[in-house]
């Protein structure tokens, strides 16, 4: 957009970027609460149809130059001791970066059912925040985490090697192109739904790859019953410069999805 030039030279107060973001933001709002529910059922089997037409990705190029290619000393700046580039659950006894990361690593391995021994997959490594923490909690387990990202597949190498951590597996590769024999107890994935185009795709292949007694959690931001794709990089300051490519999903979408995962439990912060 022709004010992006301004923004970035600092030429715009602050004060009125809030000012603007808020106006919009308000009126994202409005046009949403105006919505039927019969308006709304509409949109989200128009959603679904959509993304039934794509593959489970697209966009993976310019993903990578959003997110997962910068390089590992920006994060190292950024974020905390466990390098989690996704969100994270603060409350009043966890209202720090480091606390709330800790905090939720630990939510995520009570939710998730993890016990020591299992065999674990995560699908979209980041930085290894996940994977690094359930190998230190978890010795007995094998671990394989995916990453599309050789800057991320090499700060966790270099990590595990330094902390001497050896049972995880790191492999690269487009979660669209990646293939296993292996049947596994766990499956996690945090904040990479979002990015995917088709998720029943890969939710199909999923099934596959769980044990007869497997679970699957993932953690995705999502809105209460609102669906988007973020396609429109002329007008949109997300789909342009953030999240090409990807979805925010509505609550129930990935219910709505598949017949054979069945859901066990639910949480919404």
């Amino acid at each position: 957009m022709w004010f992006d030039v301004l923004i970035d030279k600092g030429m715009i107060p602050d004060k009125a970027l809030r000012f603007f973001v808020k106006s919009g933001l308000k009126k994202y709002i409005a046009r949403i609460n105006q919505l039927s529910e019969e308006e709304i059922r509409s949109i989200q089997k128009d959603f679904v149809d959509t993304l039934l037409k794509y593959p489970i990705t697209i966009n993976i190029k310019d993903a990578n130059k959003q997110h997962y290619e910068i390089p590992s000393k920006f994060f190292e700046t950024i974020l905390s001791t466990h390098m989690k580039y996704s969100g994270s659950i603060w409350d009043i006894n966890h209202n720090t970066l480091e606390d709330s990361d800790t905090h939720t690593l630990d939510i995520y391995s009570e939710r998730s059912e993890i016990k020591d021994g299992d065999s674990i997959l995560e699908l979209g490594s980041g930085w290894g925040s996940l994977s690094i923490y359930l190998a230190s909690k978890f010795p007995n387990s094998n671990i394989t985490t995916v990453t599309n990202s050789q800057s991320q597949k090499a700060w966790i190498e270099a990590k595990t090697n330094e902390s001497n951590i050896n049972n995880i597996e790191i492999i690269k590769s487009d979660i669209a192109d990646f293939e296993t024999s292996n049947k596994f107890d766990k499956i996690l994935s945090i904040e990479m739904f979002e990015h995917l185009r088709n998720p029943k795709l890969l939710m199909d292949k999923i099934e596959n790859w769980l044990s007869d007694e497997g679970l699957l959690f993932i953690q995705v931001f999502s809105h209460k019953y609102f669906p988007q794709f973020f396609d429109n990089t002329e007008k949109s300051w997300m789909s342009r410069y953030f999240f090409t490519g990807g979805m925010m999903p509505y609550l129930g979408l990935y219910q709505d999805l598949t017949s054979n995962l069945h859901l066990k439990s639910s949480w919404t912060t």
